[in-house]
């Protein structure tokens, strides 16, 4: 049983090493890893919108992004404690979902 725990830590450290060499090669360094991993624009899990992204799609004030989430609010009946999904605000507003998703990523 020993040997078998011994050839097993054998194969888990020369694929680290073979991790580590790859990642030496590719980044040079942590710091170059982390700002490569996190430079990288991911797809956005949020179902809500905020007024800063009604901000940024529209170009107009927050407080009018605001308002008009008061306006989709009271048009679809929600409470005040509800939030405005993404398929909501593009059915009143009538943006095509993806480009809104798309804003939604920065």
């Amino acid at each position: 049983m020993p040997q078998i725990t011994f050839i097993a830590v054998i194969v888990c450290y020369r694929y680290l090493l073979n991790l580590y060499a790859d990642f030496g090669y590719r980044f040079g360094s942590l710091k170059a890893y982390v700002k490569y991993r996190y430079s990288m624009k991911t797809e956005t899990t949020r179902l809500c919108v905020y007024p800063k992204d009604v901000q940024r799609i529209t170009g107009k004030s927050e407080r009018w992004g605001r308002m008009l989430l008061l306006k989709i609010r009271a048009s679809v009946n929600k409470g005040d404690h509800q939030f405005i999904t993404i398929k909501e605000f593009c059915a009143y507003t009538g943006f095509p979902i993806e480009e809104v998703r798309t804003a939604l990523i920065d």
